[in-house]
């Protein structure tokens, strides 16, 4: 059975909250994305705000036999080509492309720097 989130490729649209981060849910709704077999990621995301810094997305190298651990413990994956956080006619738009070859999952975390809750549209996709 092919899983949503394959089919929608991640997209969201939600609130979150002021100083909040929101994981992005990959396949049976688990807080990572499987990516065995693909070489790269896209991200794209769109939140309203009023300066670069209120956008900070994150993409982590996960255990896909341990979901749940901890940020602090995950490495951070750094793009290869991308583009923002960027404010622009009151919102913070990102665009990256990052390397994940060889890797079995990822973790994508974007936070809310912006001082008030905003709705965060969003998708990633696998290539």
């Amino acid at each position: 059975m092919v899983d949503a989130q394959l089919l929608t490729r991640g997209r969201v649209s939600q609130s979150v909250t002021n100083g909040a981060t929101y994981t992005f849910q990959g396949p049976s709704g688990t807080n990572i994305v499987h990516c065995e077999g693909d070489d790269e990621l896209v991200l794209n995301l769109d939140l309203a705000g009023g300066a670069d810094a209120d956008l900070a997305p994150t993409v982590y190298v996960a255990d896909p036999g341990n979901p749940s651990m901890t940020v602090a413990s995950l490495t951070p994956l750094t793009a290869m080509v991308s583009n923002g956080p960027k404010f622009a006619a009151g919102h913070v738009t990102f665009w990256g492309r990052y390397d994940v070859t060889a890797l079995d999952a990822v973790r994508i975390d974007v936070k809310n720097n912006n001082a008030a809750p905003q709705v965060l549209n969003g998708s990633w996709r696998l290539g």
